[in-house]
């Protein structure tokens, strides 16, 4: 019996132009169905993918933004409703390059001969920021090292001083793009897993609202001893640039310090703190050291750019973060 492949992808606002583009990629690529989440839309997603895709996509409407966490959850709770055997989740700016599904497919069988199906994910290729990962080059971002903070470990500088120097930058550009490379924690964006995997490692956490939900939910699979395989032939791209990426900045501390919007700063944040300090127990001292070098190197460089309110909401948010406050904040409500 043929399996079937689902989609889960999550829109609001007035995101049309780009979930449309996204829809059809995936019908392109053979997928059976999509689950479209109108996580408060301002336009009618019912009747514009009923217009253009027809039975192709199943909408759940939630009546407001619940945020990436509680509209993943809904979505992918919606296509085991329907009896998804496979599903893949994308972001509603995602659009699948030709062959994608299938490259997925391959490495998903080939990965399971020796994982358990309830126990994998499978990862598409994102070229503009899986450079590093699928290169294989050490402190790529997915390695889920519990003993840094928010991404900074102190024994991890030489070797970032190291490949911002000429000969670093060319013994990176030499790196070959692996085939496969196993990573330890994953975005939502390109996941593909049976449904099998959500009964064992449960939904996402809806408390999150939104940012590192993705984290959290990839990593439990992980820690558990579970596998996630990055397929570097199967590709999508963004449409649409992020709102922090390190490529509108020179730098992290800038991105964080320097990125248009309070809202985004905090709770992107907040769940780190809360993911850092729930999976670190055994790097606490580690971590404590690298939170304090990064604390203070980020402060100075408030000072630097005229960002002191922006570093006192950071400090606010991971206080939150650290102490278990999730959920929507009253003064960051989503629209």
């Amino acid at each position: 019996m043929k399996k079937s492949n689902y989609i889960v992808t999550v829109t609001y606002g007035d995101r049309w132009h780009l979930l449309k583009k996204a829809l059809y990629s995936a019908k392109n690529e053979g997928f059976d169905r999509a689950v479209v989440v109108d996580n408060g839309a301002k336009i009618d997603i019912s009747q514009l993918t009923k217009d253009e895709f027809g039975d192709f996509v199943d909408v759940v409407i939630m009546g407001k933004n619940t945020g990436s966490a509680g509209g993943f959850k809904a979505g992918m709770q919606r296509a085991i409703d329907l009896d998804a055997d496979f599903l893949m989740l994308l972001d509603d700016d995602n659009e699948l390059q030709p062959g994608c599904l299938d490259s997925l497919s391959l490495a998903y069988q080939e990965s399971a001969l020796s994982v358990p199906q309830n126990s994998l994910a499978v990862l598409a290729y994102r070229s503009d920021r899986q450079t590093d990962v699928a290169a294989n080059i050490p402190f790529n971002g997915m390695n889920g090292n519990c003993a840094a903070f928010f991404g900074f470990h102190f024994l991890e500088v030489p070797f970032k001083l190291f490949r911002r120097t000429s000969v670093g930058r060319r013994w990176i550009a030499r790196r070959p793009i692996l085939p496969r490379v196993v990573v330890a924690i994953a975005p939502y964006s390109g996941m593909y897993f049976h449904q099998s995997v959500l009964k064992l490692h449960g939904l996402p956490n809806a408390r999150f609202i939104l940012y590192a939900d993705d984290t959290d939910f990839s990593y439990r699979l992980t820690r558990a001893g579970g596998e996630i395989v990055l397929a570097t032939k199967a590709k999508l791209i963004d449409l649409e640039l992020s709102w922090n990426v390190k490529a509108r900045f020179s730098n992290t501390f800038d991105a964080i310090l320097l990125g248009d919007s309070d809202f985004r700063a905090f709770y992107s944040t907040r769940n780190r703190a809360y993911f850092e300090e729930n999976y670190s127990e055994d790097f606490k001292l580690i971590r404590n050291v690298n939170k304090f070098i990064y604390l203070t190197a980020l402060y100075l460089r408030s000072i630097a750019v005229g960002r002191k309110a922006r570093f006192t909401l950071l400090i606010q948010a991971i206080r939150d973060g650290e102490a278990g406050r999730l959920g929507e904040h009253p003064d960051f409500l989503l629209n």
